[in-house]
């Protein structure tokens, strides 16, 4: 929380920093603002602000001027271990702000990927605070107060701050970064995402149709799956039909019986000698006496047994007629037999019911129907992705042509640039060879060195003096600092085995890279510490029988005895202070 409250404090500051971004006409982007340090090898404590432009770290030889390198690089996902707390101690801390400067979004598009991917908050509202705490058995790590991975912290250290010098931490020997920044010199941005959109489209066209084919009915699986419909659809099942012909089944099973019966109760009701109706005949003759004999009641009782006479009779009708209705046609029982085992094996194959045999019947009839329908897109997504891979193939060797355009402009952009800092007979050559068709094109690029003559042309990453390459990657920065991305550049050795006129010239760049980067230069040499926007000194120093380092930022007569003492004058000497000051004027007006 001290940390957070410490950095915070410093916002109130960057008002002044503002004003001298305006001054030096620096582009509006990420800048280091604030670096806290606890207990890191012979810092106890140290808070220490920087400004943009061109910062310079001066100091007598071991005086720990690489500190702020070290600490740069643990705290953006090197490897650092207990060694590197301070003697006595139990935990080491490191913190920075990056204050966010810049109205292009373009420039921390790649910062916020990683962000979002790993769930961290955003850039937002203007600040980005990076953490790293070390203790003898664990590390931990956190941006905007989020605990991320190493992993996590080295991709936001690659998007903000760039190291050059005997260590390994430089963008600039990747192949990948090395294909981007010619890019960037040839104005390919636009060609660029034309080619990635296309590669894009066309890879999400071959996922589809792999997906497709995952699911699509085969020509044999087809024709089983037709041959099972037409089975369902040929056999005309009805829900309630299995019903009606069991009913008929047990009917047609037991006809013999039924017409028996029935036939026998038509003879009991009317045909037989003693039949109920013969035998209600002299029932009927004696009603119809009492009939004419009593006149009130007689009659209705006589036309109550004639009615059930009728009826009888008309029971005896109906038997006949059933009788003659039920059918003793063995082939009918067989018909019915034939029909209910056909329902049955239809069932058992496809359903438990009808009901189900019917369902399945409709889940054929889509499969078959999507299937027809995948093949027409099958056959659309072929011809699209053909058509997205040739425009991607067209995009990849336009981008080939462009990029061959443009390399040896660059590299004679560079070599001259290389020849300033002091290399007089290097050579410098962008290699193109082909690759695999991808999002970025179809060709892979490396940057080839060779320092002096005679010698043989390597690829940069190759050159073994950490010195040659700091001034190698200065070189090219200001060749590309209008397309480089990685706001924070940090030299150090850059100054090593140089001196008069290269020396000064080395000054001279590296102010003015400063003006659309900002820039830490751990240097011996005067001329670039005259070259600084803003100047740092390192002390080392012994207090109660501890060594303690600290930084301090110098300006004015403080900036000048230093210069003096680098320069290897005496600090009242007259003439080296004028020499410091006409130095500092000088370097600034070639910038």
């Amino acid at each position: 929380m001290q940390v957070v409250m410490a950095i915070r404090r410093i916002i109130v500051g960057l008002n002044s920093q503002e004003n001298r971004r305006q001054r030096l006409n620096i582009g509006r982007r990420f800048v280091l603002s604030f670096l806290h340090i606890r207990n890191l090898a012979t810092v106890s404590e140290l808070e220490i602000e920087f400004a943009p432009g061109l910062n310079v770290v001066t100091g007598e030889t071991g005086a720990g001027k690489s500190l702020i390198m070290g600490a740069l690089q643990a705290l953006l996902g090197e490897r650092a271990d207990k060694s590197m707390i301070r003697h006595g101690e139990s935990r080491c801390e490191i913190a920075a702000e990056f204050m966010v400067v810049d109205d292009d979004s373009e420039s921390f598009e790649g910062l916020s990927r990683v962000l979002a991917a790993a769930g961290v908050a955003s850039v937002e509202p203007g600040r980005l605070l990076v953490r790293r705490t070390l203790t003898p058995t664990s590390s931990r790590a956190y941006v905007n107060d989020s605990p991320v991975t190493l992993d996590i912290l080295r991709a936001v250290g690659d998007c903000l701050v760039d190291i050059h010098g005997p260590h390994d931490h430089q963008s600039l020997l990747a192949a990948g970064c090395q294909l981007d920044l010619l890019d960037g010199f040839a104005s390919l941005t636009e060609l660029r995402k034309t080619c990635r959109d296309s590669f894009a489209q066309a890879r999400e066209c071959r996922r589809e149709i792999e997906e497709i084919g995952r699911t699509s009915v085969d020509a044999a699986e087809g024709e089983i799956l037709s041959h099972q419909l037409r089975e369902i659809r040929q056999a005309a099942l009805d829900p309630d039909e299995e019903r009606r012909l069991h009913e008929q089944y047990r009917a047609a099973a037991n006809s013999r019986s039924l017409i028996e019966n029935a036939e026998n109760c038509r003879q009991a009701l009317s045909e037989a000698d003693d039949s109920v109706v013969e035998r209600l005949r002299p029932c009927v003759a004696m009603l119809d006496e009492i009939a004419q004999l009593h006149a009130e009641r007689g009659p209705a009782l006589l036309a109550s047994l004639e009615s059930v006479v009728g009826q009888i009779d008309e029971l005896a009708r109906d038997l006949g007629e059933f009788a003659d209705l039920v059918e003793l046609d063995g082939d009918s029982l067989r018909t019915v037999e034939e029909r209910l085992e056909q329902i049955q094996r239809l069932r058992r194959k496809y359903g438990g019911t009808v009901e189900d045999v019917l369902r399945r019947a409709d889940r054929l009839a889509e499969r078959l129907a999507a299937s027809e329908q995948r093949e027409e897109r099958l056959r659309e997504l072929a011809q699209t992705e053909r058509e997205l891979t040739e425009g991607h193939l067209a995009n990849c060797a336009e981008l080939s042509r462009r990029r061959r355009a443009a390399a040896g402009e660059l590299a004679d952009r560079v070599s001259e640039k290389l020849r300033v800092l002091g290399f007089e007979d290097c050579r410098f050559e962008v290699s193109l060879s082909e690759a695999e068709p991808g999002p970025r094109g179809a060709d892979r690029a490396v940057f080839m060195f060779a320092p002096n003559p005679g010698e043989g042309i390597l690829p940069l990453r190759k050159i073994a003096s950490s010195g040659e390459a700091a001034r190698v990657m200065l070189g090219i920065k200001t060749v590309f600092s209008a397309v480089d991305r990685i706001p924070v550049l940090v030299f150090d050795e850059v100054d090593a085995n140089i001196g008069g006129v290269t020396a000064n010239q080395v000054a001279v760049e590296l102010a003015r890279l400063g003006r659309s980067h900002q820039i830490f230069c751990i240097t011996h040499l005067p001329q670039i510490a005259a070259a600084g926007d803003s100047h740092y000194r390192v002390v080392k120093m012994v207090e109660d029988r501890r060594t303690l380092t600290e930084i301090h930022r110098i300006e004015a007569d403080e900036r000048l005895s230093e210069i003096v003492r680098m320069m290897g004058g005496q600090d009242g000497s007259k003439v080296a202070r004028q020499h410091a000051k006409a130095m500092i004027g000088q370097v600034g007006g070639q910038v």
